[in-house]
């Protein structure tokens, strides 16, 4: 990805409606191969992104930027957009909300996949969440709402 090979001061980006923004591009954007990490990079939206997947999410979780080893998370995300993804599951939220404690805001609207158990990993693991959006999010019932 151009971006993430030339544009290191990237504090935030939105591809929503990007309809053809895959987990490739994803992964490339967050870990250049040929540039240097998006230490910067707080906050991105893939709202409509229908072609990224658990594995693209894994990507934006293993990101150079939250996932030091020594567990200082540096700034981390802390938003994120995931509106009408139909391809992204529990699996990938949790380990979206196990690598990114300092998430204070996700719009998971239209998220077909999520369930009460994605939610819980969230409640268990960004204590500093302040937003989360679930409209249309069918199968996340009442034990979701109690968290």
């Amino acid at each position: 990805a151009i971006l993430g090979e030339t544009s290191p001061q990237l504090r935030s980006i939105n591809l929503s409606g990007c309809r053809n923004v895959t987990d490739v591009g994803i992964s490339m954007l967050v870990d250049p191969p040929l540039g240097q990490p998006l230490d910067k990079l707080s906050s991105i939206a893939l709202s409509e992104c229908w072609r990224v997947t658990d594995h693209g999410l894994t990507s934006i979780a293993n990101c150079r930027c939250v996932s030091d080893v020594d567990v200082s998370w540096g700034l981390g995300f802390n938003a994120i957009s995931l509106r009408s993804h139909r391809r992204i599951s529990d699996e990938g939220l949790c380990i979206l909300a196990t690598r990114c404690p300092d998430l204070t805001s996700i719009n998971l609207s239209g998220c077909l996949a999520i369930t009460d158990t994605g939610i819980r990993c969230l409640a268990e693991h960004c204590p500093k969440l302040k937003s989360i959006n679930l409209a249309y999010c069918r199968e996340v019932h009442d034990e979701g709402c109690i968290f």
